[in-house]
């Protein structure tokens, strides 16, 4: 693939845990590729302070969106990386509670969430 796409056609991707989505032809062309291998498989996606892969094909994930105040407090920049949820919390100096989650499709139930994602998911 190499940043090359048909932007004409769906795109199924394959997520950690060995998920697949389907990616529709109106979006294929806004995905930045450079996170897809030659085969088209999503890359690891490390924490930009730890380096902890935040999406793992094996294994509990920490694959979350906050609100953009809540990233910026932290020091990030929007398409800055990724943070696992220790390194935001450190670098926001408090706990993230349910408040600080969009409500986009990522920050429901998941089973692959890692425990601590899921208990401030869950956080009231």
């Amino acid at each position: 693939m190499s940043g090359i796409i048909d932007a004409t056609a769906d795109k199924v991707v394959e997520l950690s845990g060995g998920r697949r989505v389907l990616i529709p032809r109106e979006i294929v062309s806004l995905i930045p590729f450079e996170d897809f291998d030659d085969a088209g498989l999503w890359l690891p996606n490390p924490c930009v302070d730890c380096g902890r892969d935040t999406t793992p094909r094996d294994g509990p994930h920490e694959y979350y969106m906050v609100d953009a105040d809540v990233w910026a407090t932290a020091g990030m920049h929007p398409c800055g990386g990724a943070l696992c949820i220790a390194c935001l919390e450190t670098r926001l100096g408090r706990s993230l509670a349910r408040a600080d989650f969009t409500d986009a499709l990522c920050n429901g139930f998941d089973v692959l969430d890692s425990e601590r994602l899921a208990a401030r998911k869950e956080a009231r």
